[in-house]
């Protein structure tokens, strides 16, 4: 197979918007961890994306059920690969809890925590939100899960081939303002996912093609209007 292609993720700082708007205060700490991995974008195989990517939900899943705190910023950078064990297997580790909130604050809409995610994977109710000038909105588990299915899409068009031939088009999803931002992603998963996303997935990803389209089924079919999702309900 070959060579993986670059790290893709870019920050809000692409987009035009006012930093001291959109941002909150937080003080930061740094930990210093061991065993270390390895970013996601170097995953050797198809296999190996797809578990790294399983295993980052799961973990998200065990913060949400037993820890109750919601992990707000899913992106690419924000899983690595940890060291292959005796056997051989590789596991996806969920970083970066810097600005997780605990579920019961970020539900209540007069405490609405401010939206701060990694602008290429952020879910489409939030971008609509910052397009209407609205830079809080209570967080939950669904715009994480949205998160997850852009980062499993992004590196099925990016990874596995030369960096050269990455689709522009994706660029768009995070290179203009956020209305733009908005109706072009908006544009590439409702109306035309077969042709701009399954149609750029490189050849190393064909087996994806439709593990890509049911999660596009369970997120956005039934209607695109109703962004929500029942916060009671395990269906996702």
């Amino acid at each position: 197979m070959r060579g993986w292609g670059r790290t893709l993720t870019t920050g809000l700082e692409s987009a035009s918007l006012d930093r001291n708007e959109y941002y909150t205060k937080r003080g930061l700490t740094v930990a210093k961890l061991s065993p270390f991995g390895r970013p996601l974008q170097s995953c050797r195989s198809a296999r190996e994306f797809l578990v790294g990517i399983r295993d980052a939900i799961l973990a998200h899943r065990r913060l949400r059920d037993q820890a109750r705190l919601l992990h707000g910023d899913v992106s690419e950078g924000n899983i690595i690969m940890r060291r292959p064990n005796d056997e051989g297997a590789t596991e996806g580790i969920l970083i970066d809890l810097d600005i997780s909130s605990l579920i019961e604050s970020s539900r209540r809409m007069d405490e609405a925590i401010a939206i701060t995610e990694t602008m290429k994977y952020i879910a489409l109710e939030l971008l609509w939100n910052i397009c209407e000038n609205k830079f809080t909105l209570p967080q939950n588990y669904r715009h994480d899960l949205e998160s997850f299915s852009y980062v499993l899409v992004v590196g099925c068009m990016c990874y596995g081939r030369d960096s050269k031939s990455e689709p522009a088009r994706l660029e768009q999803w995070f290179t203009k303002c956020a209305r733009s931002n908005y109706e072009l992603k908006l544009s590439d998963i409702i109306q035309n996912f077969n042709a701009i996303i399954l149609g750029y997935f490189s050849s190393a990803f064909d087996i994806v093609k439709k593990l890509a389209r049911n999660l596009r089924k369970i997120f956005f079919e039934q209607d695109i209007d109703q962004f929500g999702t029942d916060e009671s309900s395990d269906d996702l």
